[in-house]
């Protein structure tokens, strides 16, 4: 029980630097400059306050414990995740086709062996 608080005590504390953080970083930045994912991040910041409250609760009130705790970090663990997700992650991997062949590039002033292309 005392992990248990100890570690929601730390979720408490890191939660409310992300959540200061996007907040203040969407404050000044202004328009145009990813404040949906700023906004995410301020959410993210809260959902994780949210969670170590109920987490604290959860080590006292043994109506909390059991599956409505693993239903709660599931859910928070899933868009946690999602927010650490940067958005211009590649989706897809573009490869060459067959046509364009793979050929390597010659460096200057390196001749190829006879026979070699």
């Amino acid at each position: 029980m005392v992990a248990t608080i100890i570690l929601r005590a730390l979720q408490l504390i890191f939660s409310g630097v992300v959540l200061g953080l996007s907040v203040y970083l969407a404050h000044n930045y202004g328009y145009g400059h990813a404040v949906a994912q700023l906004r995410y991040g301020a959410f993210c910041g809260a959902l994780g306050l949210l969670v170590s409250f109920v987490g604290i609760a959860a080590a006292f009130l043994d109506v909390l414990q059991g599956m409505v705790m693993s239903v709660v970090d599931a859910l928070a663990a899933l868009l946690l995740l999602a927010g650490g997700i940067p958005p211009d992650f590649p989706t897809r991997v573009v490869l060459p086709s067959v046509d364009e062949g793979l050929a390597i590039p010659e460096a200057p002033g390196v001749t190829m062996p006879h026979g070699a292309s």
